[in-house]
């Protein structure tokens, strides 16, 4: 895999366009599209059409405008429709105009697309356009495998495509250009999202023989380590709720935010989230045994190196804010209940952990009566966690692990 990606990589390095891109990856390919559009209305028109599902094609009724950034969509088209129209004190008459949102278009480079986001779009535009109005929706993707995309395509709203279709669809309308100046732009641009289309495969290819963050030191140099955490964590993702389906667990939802668990959902379930946190990739599973407000959150994360298990518990720290006692708290509940997973167990002489198990930080607390030395890292009074290295474990090794040790805790 690593020549493989070393070719690719050298490519996309020797492109001026792929320099010009780091700047702002999403912004600029919306930027460039736009930029098509200035040199050939047509042309661009013809690569949407292109970029749409069969029978759907934009109509040529409307003196279509394009806009960035216009609500916050990436890119739309719109046009403009008289709604009323008065008379000005010198005769004139004043025309008062509405935005019909024709086409949207949102851009994903180096994020993951999300259901909700996408929701609140589509509200957004009902909420403007008048009614019986067909709006088109695009999804431009870098990722093919995203944890969204079964949901997002169930509705069949949103048309998801991806840059090798851009490519495709640019590729098919270059003859049109007269200019060599223009054609060479695109051309090179073609070239460009070519090979990150090719990335995007070759970093998921022998996903599950490799270690999880396998290449991320490789990917730092060219400055799109956040895009390789980004794919591979959502990737994980997806085989792991394939899995916990598997063994008979269905109540598995991908979130963006845990602290939506205690507040939209608040129900029974395991939520699972990707993130970068202090620049290292996080795949996490939270698990909520109870529905109702402040209950317990049990956390399974693998954050970078580190194979972690944690609770979350503003019921149990409540007992005592302040910080070190609330967390012997907590502690002890977390070690007596659950998660001495045979993965991650808490090997003990005289109350010590010893060997691998023992975490970084092993905190000697005079003022609890407790009168123990608990062994765990923590934050705030109600977050406690231990870890483990899993230095060069294979996906496929984690994936098991991890399976196991939510469906214990989870069915505890």
């Amino acid at each position: 895999m690593a020549n493989t990606l070393d070719v690719i990589l050298d490519k996309l390095k020797e492109n001026p366009i792929f320099k010009m891109s780091l700047g702002s990856k999403e912004l600029f390919h919306s930027n460039f599209l736009e930029y098509i559009k200035e040199v050939d209305m047509g042309l661009f028109l013809s690569i949407l059409n292109r970029l749409l599902p069969n029978n759907s094609e934009l109509p040529n009724a409307f003196d279509y405008k394009l806009s960035r950034e216009l609500e916050n969509f990436d890119l739309c088209l719109y046009h403009e429709e008289v709604t009323s129209t008065k008379k000005k004190k010198d005769g004139q008459e004043q025309e008062k105009k509405q935005i019909v949102f024709d086409l949207i278009l949102e851009n994903k480079v180096k994020s993951i697309p999300r259901k909700e986001q996408l929701e609140e779009y589509e509200n957004k535009v009902k909420n403007h356009n008048p009614e019986g109005h067909t709006t088109r929706y695009i999804l431009l993707s870098l990722a093919e495998k995203f944890p969204d995309r079964q949901s997002i395509e169930d509705k069949k709203l949103w048309h998801v495509v991806t840059y090798k279709d851009l490519y495709d669809a640019i590729n098919n309308e270059l003859s049109r250009l007269s200019k060599n100046r223009d054609r060479a732009y695109i051309s090179d641009y073609c070239e460009f999202i070519g090979n990150l289309h090719r990335l995007q495969e070759e970093i998921l290819s022998g996903f599950e023989n490799q270690s999880l963050f396998a290449d991320v030191i490789l990917f730092k140099d060219y400055r799109m380590h956040d895009l390789y955490i980004k794919l591979r964590c959502a990737y994980f993702l997806i085989l792991l709720k394939e899995k916990l389906n598997k063994i008979g667990i269905k109540e598995v939802h991908f979130i963006n935010n845990h602290g939506d668990i205690r507040g939209k959902y608040q129900k029974k379930g395991i939520y699972l989230n990707q993130n970068i946190f202090r620049s290292v990739g996080q795949a996490a599973a939270f698990i909520y045994k109870e529905n109702g407000k402040d209950k317990d959150i049990f956390e399974i994360v693998i954050q970078g190196n580190q194979y972690r298990h944690g609770i979350n518990s503003s019921r149990l720290a409540k007992y005592n804010k302040e910080k070190v006692e609330s967390q012997n708290i907590l502690w002890n509940f977390f070690n007596q209940k659950i998660y001495e997973s045979e993965f991650l167990s808490l090997s003990k002489v005289n109350g010590l952990p010893t060997g691998d198990a023992l975490p970084l930080k092993i905190r000697n607390n005079n003022k609890s009566n407790v009168k123990k030395i608990a062994p765990f890292c923590g934050y705030n009074h109600d977050y406690v966690y231990k870890y483990k290295d899993i230095d060069k474990l294979l996906v496929k090794d984690l994936l098991e692990i991890m399976t196991n040790d939510i469906k214990d805790v989870y069915c505890y």
